[in-house]
């Protein structure tokens, strides 16, 4: 992802597919698993031969390997704790043993309690990448105590939206007050980076280990916040992205990891794909018609929600799990397979020869605006700009309607870069 570029449908998917946050702690699970507790300064048994990595949304509660990551060899643990001081983790990092899954580089935890005013983040990724997070200005003096987070702190009272379970949703927000289009609904730093293709790198224990360690270097507050966020497979709940979790035993971390992530980028231009989870935007539900959109800023490590019609007081808030311009049955057959519920939104409800058809005709108009008027030129081009806007509002794709601002222009392609000079 580039610069405050615009995401509609990457929802985590960890392992490889989609997506879901602050100061809400939420409800806390079951005394944490042994997982969790803090590194130990001995390595693991050796790995065992033959254990292939499993796919975590499979079934992550019935794990077949064993967690035998060896973890931190006394010589690395030497060379970390010399080099630590320079950097702005707060502690050497834990790291596996080299992995030919990763071109036998190791995996390491990389963790900061200072950041993002003492919140903190925890970091699942590689040496190589881990220097590129640390050159960010996220991360520079001075930078992190001005990262101009409009609501990364925000007192209870002064939020413009409350958490609250909802029939058939689980958790979800609503707007306090009316907001209009543009308005700033929830700005927050990720608690939890992780690589995004981990998950085909080592078995689903090893990576509940890593994650257990990861979060034990956080706040108590952030350990649990994370612990309690919805989860597909356990917990119920069928709206956004499910209950909210509970229960005992299993891959809690993972099935948190799958079921809240969002794909974000770090690097030049947008750089190696990491999974974000973020303990308010977790919150948020899905619509296939939504009122907002969220936004990642790559430099500042922050994830931005705003509102992309008017809201009003009491209407829940939501944002888009898929992507807006699939057709109906293609929508729902992935939101029942990745994140197990059926959408009922009012796009998923209404006669689906209607929505198809409109989504037909909006097809037809983007190509005609790619195709015509010298590249975007002309009075033939703002004609059909001005009909594509009336399709996307008429459909409910407010969200693919620009600010003019270079946020949330179009839907981060060609035809919004095109249309948002008349669109105002």
């Amino acid at each position: 992802m580039i610069l405050s570029s615009v995401l509609f449908f990457s929802f985590s998917l960890f392992l490889l597919v989609y997506p879901s946050y602050s100061s809400s702690s939420s409800s806390s699970s079951s005394s944490s698993p042994s997982s969790s507790s803090s590194p130990s300064s001995s390595p693991l048994p050796p790995k065992q031969p033959q254990c292939p990595p499993q796919n975590p949304l499979q079934n992550p509660l019935h794990p077949s390997c064993p967690a035998i990551i060896p973890l931190n060899p006394p010589q690395q643990q030497q060379q970390q704790q010399q080099q630590h001081h320079q950097t702005p983790w707060s502690s050497p990092p834990t790291c596996t043993q080299p992995l030919p899954t990763l071109h036998n580089s190791p995996l390491c935890i990389y963790t900061s309690t200072s950041f993002a005013h003492g919140r903190g983040i925890a970091i699942l990724t590689t040496p190589a990448l881990a220097a590129a997070f640390r050159a960010l200005p996220a991360f520079s003096e001075g930078v992190d105590s001005q990262l101009h987070l409009e609501h990364q702190h925000e007192r209870e009272q002064d939020r413009v939206y409350t958490e609250t379970p909802l029939p058939g949703r689980g958790m979800g927000i609503l707007a306090r007050g009316p907001l209009s289009r543009g308005d700033v609904v929830m700005t927050h730093t990720p608690v939890l980076l992780a690589l995004r293709n981990v998950t085909r790198l080592i078995a689903q224990e090893d990576l509940e280990m890593l994650f257990g360690r990861a979060l034990a270097g956080l706040s108590g507050d952030v350990e649990r916040g994370v612990r309690g966020l919805a989860r597909r497979f356990a917990g119920g709940g069928t709206g956004g992205a499910g209950g909210v979790g509970g229960g005992e035993g299993g891959l809690l971390l993972l099935d948190v990891v799958a079921t809240n992530g969002f794909e974000v980028g770090v690097g030049d231009g947008g750089g190696e794909m990491h999974v974000a989870v973020l303990l308010g935007a977790s919150r948020v539900n899905h619509d296939c018609g939504p009122n907002a959109i969220y936004t990642w800023n790559t430099p500042l490590l922050t994830h931005t929600i705003r509102a992309v019609r008017p809201i009003a007081p009491g209407e829940e808030i939501t944002i888009a799990y898929s992507h807006p311009l699939t057709p109906t049955p293609h929508r729902t057959l992935s939101l029942a397979q990745t994140f197990g519920f059926t959408c009922t939104c009012a796009r998923c409800v209404s006669p689906e020869g209607v929505s198809n058809a409109r989504l037909a005709e909006i097809e037809r108009v983007r190509e005609g605006i790619l195709g015509g008027g010298g590249g975007g030129e002309g009075v033939e081009v703002e004609v059909l700009c001005a009909r594509l806007r009336e399709l996307y509002e008429a459909e409910g794709l407010h969200s693919l309607v620009g600010f003019g601002d270079g946020v949330g222009d179009g839907d981060g392609d060609e035809v919004g870069g095109i249309c948002v000079r008349f669109w105002g």
